[in-house]
Order: C-alpha cells, then sequence, then structure tokens
C-alpha cells in the first residue's frame, strides 16, 4: 500500500490550531500557487509512468510571493526532486501566506499540515533559535560565498540541532540582504535612533533594534504595507525584493544600504515527513538540496542588484552609507550574536565560536 502525505491529512487534525479553524470556517483549503516549470515536462507525465499517482505529496509553504527568489529557488528544487524521484515525489505549492503568518507556517509543519518550508526567523526560530543565528546573524556573513561556506563547515552541527527541533535541514542559500526603507531618510547612525521601525515578531530581532537605537514595532509581514501608509512605523526592513514585490516603496522612499544581515535561507522538512521516506528518495533529495546552492546564490544576487535598479527607477532614493557610518551599526551590535548565542546555552555558543572561526 502506497504512503501518502497529503492535503487531506488535515481533516484529521482533531486538534489543529486557529490555523486549521480557519481554513474550516472558509470552507476551502488555502488558495495554491502554482509557478511555471522551468525547463521541466509537467508532474502529471512523471506521474503517469507510476500508475498516474505519487507515491509521496508534500506540501510546501512560505508568506512570500512565488516571484520572490526565495521561492523561485524552492521551486527549483521541487521541480528538480519531481523529475529525479520520476514522480515518486510531488509537491503542492502555497504561497502569499495562504497557509497563514511564517509562525502559522511552522506550527503546521510541527502539526503534520505543512512538510516544507524555506526556514528562518519567525517561523523555524520559534521552534529552533539557534535558527536566528544561521540565517539572520548581523553582520555575520560578508557575502553569499561566504555563508555558504560556514554553514558547510557546521552543518552536521545544524543537522543535530534542527533535527532535536523535529526538523530535517536540506541545504541552504541566499535569500538577500536586509536593507532599511524608510519613510524619511536615514543618512546616517544618528538618523536611526529612535525611529520606529517595524520588526520581525521574535525577541532576536526586537532586542536586536533596540540595541542599534530604534524603536522596533512587531508586526506581521503582510501588514506592513499598512503599517507604513497608516504611520504606526516610520521604516520597515527586508531585502530589496521583498520591498519591490510588496510594494513598500510606495509608502516609504528612502532605502538605506547598511547590509544588516545577508540573509541565508534554510530549506526545511519536518522530520516526520522526512523520515516518512524511503532511503533511495532521502538520498536523492539530498543530492538535488546541494546542486541548487551556488546557481540560488547567484540568481538572487543577480536579482537583488536589478531589483534595486529597478527601485531607484520608480523614484526610491538609494542611500549609500559612509563605511564610518555603517561601522557605528556594526559597532551597536558587536556582541550581540555572541551573547544570544550563549543564552540559548553552550552547545550554540561553540557553534557560534566554529561559525565565526571559518576562514574563506
Amino acid at each position: 500500500m502506497m504512503k501518502k502525505i497529503t492535503i487531506q491529512r488535515m481533516a484529521a487534525m482533531l486538534t489543529a490550531s486557529a490555523l486549521l479553524l480557519m481554513m474550516a470556517a472558509c470552507g476551502n483549503s488555502p488558495a495554491k500557487e502554482e509557478t511555471p516549470r522551468q525547463e521541466s515536462p509537467s508532474t502529471d507525465s512523471t506521474a503517469q509512468e507510476n500508475g498516474g499517482e505519487a507515491e509521496f505529496v508534500l506540501k510546501y509553504a512560505d508568506i512570500s510571493s512565488a516571484e520572490h527568489p526565495k521561492n523561485v529557488v524552492a521551486d527549483h528544487f521541487m521541480t528538480a526532486v519531481e523529475e529525479r524521484t520520476g514522480g515518486r515525489i510531488q509537491f503542492e505549492r502555497y504561497y502569499d501566506s495562504s497557509i497563514g503568518s511564517a509562525r502559522e507556517i511552522a506550527e503546521a509543519m510541527m502539526q503534520g499540515v505543512v512538510d516544507m518550508m524555506a526556514g528562518g526567523s519567525g517561523d523555524a526560530s520559534v521552534y529552533a533559535p539557534v535558527m536566528e543565528i544561521l540565517t539572520n546573524g548581523p553582520y555575520l556573513y560578508d557575502s553569499p560565498e561566504h555563508g555558504e561556506a560556514v554553514l558547510r563547515a557546521v552543518w552536521d552541527d545544524v543537522t543535530t540541532m534542527l533535527r532535536d527541533a523535529r526538523m530535517q535541514p536540506l541545504f541552504p542559500y541566499y535569500m538577500g540582504t536586509r536593507q532599511l526603507i524608510s519613510k524619511k531618510p536615514v543618512r546616517s547612525f544618528e538618523d536611526f535612533q529612535g525611529l520606529r521601525k517595524r520588526t520581525l515578531e521574535t525577541p532576536f530581532f526586537i532586542d536586536m533594534f533596540r540595541a542599534m537605537g530604534g524603536a522596533p514595532s512587531p508586526t506581521a509581514f503582510s501588514e506592513v504595507y499598512t503599517a507604513l501608509q497608516t504611520g504606526v512605523v516610520e521604516a520597515a526592513g527586508g531585502d530589496a525584493q521583498s520591498i519591490n514585490l510588496q510594494k513598500w516603496y510606495e509608502q516609504a522612499k528612502y532605502l538605506t544600504k547598511y547590509d544588516l544581515i545577508r540573509v541565508q535561507t534554510i530549506m526545511v522538512m519536518s522530520q516526520s515527513a522526512y523520515d516518512a521516506l524511503p532511503d533511495d528518495l532521502k538520498e536523492t533529495i539530498n543530492e538535488v538540496a546541494w546542486e541548487q546552492v551556488a546557481w540560488a546564490n547567484q540568481m538572487a544576487e543577480a536579482s537583488e542588484e536589478e531589483t534595486l535598479s529597478h527601485l531607484s527607477e520608480l523614484g526610491v532614493e538609494v542611500i549609500e552609507l559612509p563605511d564610518g557610518e555603517k561601522q557605528k551599526f556594526k559597532d551597536s551590535l558587536a556582541s550581540y550574536t555572541a551573547d544570544y548565542a550563549l543564552s540559548l546555552g553552550e552547545d550554540v555558543k561553540t557553534l557560534y565560536d566554529k561559525m565565526i572561526s571559518v576562514e574563506y
């Protein structure tokens, strides 16, 4: 009898959280978006080779649009897995917060309703706080390639820690650099002081912006546009692609490149979904996963440069901070990540020390 991991499992989640209650109230599962296949046959044809039905149907969810580079990479990976397994594995894709907020997606994965996500802060970090450091350590990675080198060097430790949190890490990749988008120009560290800035709803980010002298305002990703529009916040932060796709630039016309975080997303599966796969499919997934990294990094970098130029054409002033001003931001966070790592335990502090000692 074939094993299946499908959307029908939602009906069996009698103890599901408000996320599932919301789905039931709507009378439908969330809208599903399929991204265009990239130089690949349809999943229908590969499924037909296996009697017309996949052995495993896995569900991927994310808060960003299908066009965001994070999800372009995800789709590229999923399509490759579908092809290389001959359709034995197929994926359902859910974008634009159609499953819920970042935290709700993580909760759904822990409940077995979602099988895979691009993990980072505010989602996977809810269950594995070390993800804050791995994916969003301020001024931790000098480049996408540096981030890849560091994470490869500590991947065994990462795998152990995430599996302890019931997640299986698959591969890391560059998502973009978090910059500042604001309603008034920020040309110096002094201009940032007291700025009401939207932040992720995690203690790591809230305390980070306090340490920098800002006034953090935790706000869900889907609510940032309205928060800027109504003046609840004066600024937000994110990679250039998010700023563009979410149209935050319509409400905030100044983008300050302080290069706060070069984000390394980590694609993760739920441990239960991964462990349910036979060894040959696990091996294929692992092989395909690491094949994505170099391409993903290059694609995200190119997209970032193109998007910054596009934002400038739309009337956004892109502010390049002088080195001295950027250093003040760095200095304000000099011990922040190390202190946070230690607060999570000696094992996390040891991991962080390994990360900063990697030569590249």
